[in-house]
């Protein structure tokens, strides 16, 4: 079970934040937005982030933590696709914000009761080893996530010249 969790947050953040690191870019460049406009998207999934943690620790008596963590990482999946139509020139682009919203929802139910499962799941003389996993695997995450997205914006860039959508 340790092990898996810890990937699964790996996953989670390579998920999201791979995503996250280019929605400014996209929707600036892309769909041609301000940047206070493109950065309400970023605030908007914050502030659902917030909603969702507290939506998990409100519940976390009625409900198992792996529950939170798969309906988490189902809204994650959901969020981010409706948020990739936004790029879509027919789609309006004020959706970019609830859609981005339910992704940031998401992360707030999934990603503190994954660090909970592996707590409570490693034994006490590995809890050090444990919270040392979910960091790294945060990191990671994160950085392939980003770096993937990267490499796609990249080529995208290089085989047509810019980010243009419409």
């Amino acid at each position: 079970v340790l092990p898996a969790a810890v990937m699964l947050r790996g996953i989670l953040t390579c998920t999201f934040f791979g995503v996250d690191a280019y929605v400014t870019l996209a929707l600036e460049d892309g769909r041609g937005l301000s940047a206070i406009a493109a950065g309400s998207v970023l605030t908007a999934a914050t502030l659902a982030w917030t909603a969702g943690s507290w939506t998990q620790a409100r519940n976390s008596e009625r409900w198992p933590t792996r529950r939170f963590v798969r309906v988490g990482f189902l809204v994650v999946i959901v969020g981010l696709a409706l948020f990739s139509f936004t790029l879509i020139p027919e789609v309006p682009v004020w959706l970019a914000v609830p859609t981005f919203a339910v992704a940031g929802y998401g992360m707030g139910l999934a990603y503190a009761p994954l660090a909970l499962i592996v707590l409570r799941e490693a034994p006490t003389e590995s809890q050090g080893t444990a919270s040392s996993a979910l960091s790294l695997m945060d990191t990671l995450g994160t950085a392939i996530g980003t770096g993937v997205s990267g490499a796609i914006v990249a080529a995208a860039l290089r085989s047509s010249g810019d980010l243009e959508m419409g």
